[in-house]
């Protein structure tokens, strides 16, 4: 994932680490990895960048959960 996730951003986000990423003109985020957990925090981005962690995820089976709504967005499960 994390080297997708490289791929994903290399067009103007600058790497600070490993799991901090961050751009004047785009915001910034941040990574938190476990075997069992994806999580990014995001300051100041806009969506279509926010858009590419739901797609990063949906590529390792990892189904997005907004806090915000407290629901898990299963895609298999919603586009049946």
């Amino acid at each position: 994932m994390l080297a997708r996730l490289t791929t994903l951003f290399s067009d103007g986000l600058n790497q600070l680490d490993g799991l901090h990423w961050e751009s004047a003109k785009r915001g910034a985020f941040k990574i938190f990895i476990t075997p069992q957990l994806f999580r990014v925090d995001c300051y100041e981005m806009n969506g279509d960048d926010m858009n590419r962690f739901i797609d990063l995820g949906s590529e390792f089976g990892c189904p997005l959960y907004d806090p915000q709504v407290r629901m898990r967005l299963d895609v298999k499960a919603d586009r049946e």
